[in-house]
């Protein structure tokens, strides 16, 4: 969880309610770099709207640049949140201004989608490797 990106979540306005509540439940999700992947599913549950709410609620919020939606077939889709009031693209550059203030540009986004998910795929290798072992041992 990203503390000063779900405080930067709080101080957006014009929001609906169930947009903010469904943004402020992916930034507490979030880590540092503004990156979470939970199911719609597991959305639905935090926050008791439904799956139509929510989806209704990412599209708002991707239309209108506080968050990137990148879709992985067959798993729950990654996404990046850019809270910052600044966080509509620069159209010049193709570069976003990030939640802390850094810009960056779509090559550096896709960077840090990559590095979250290898870590993550590490680690369910790692743990799978784990039980295997015990298994045999």
């Amino acid at each position: 969880m990203s503390v000063f990106i779900t405080s930067a979540v709080w101080k957006i306005q014009n929001l609906s309610p169930t947009q903010k509540f469904v943004f402020i439940s992916l930034a507490d999700q979030a880590n540092d770099e503004g990156i979470c992947y939970p199911t719609i599913r597991s959305i639905s549950k935090r926050t008791s709207l439904s799956d139509r709410a929510i989806r209704g609620a990412i599209k708002h919020l991707e239309k209108n640049n506080f968050l990137r939606v990148e879709k992985v077939p067959g798993r729950a889709s990654n996404y990046v949140l850019t809270p910052a009031a600044d966080a509509a693209p620069n159209h010049e550059t193709g570069s976003v201004r990030d939640a802390e203030g850094s810009v960056r540009d779509a090559e550096q986004l896709e960077t840090l989608f990559k590095r979250q998910r290898n870590k993550k795929y590490k680690k369910e290798i790692l743990e799978s490797s784990k039980r295997l072992l015990d298994f045999f041992n």
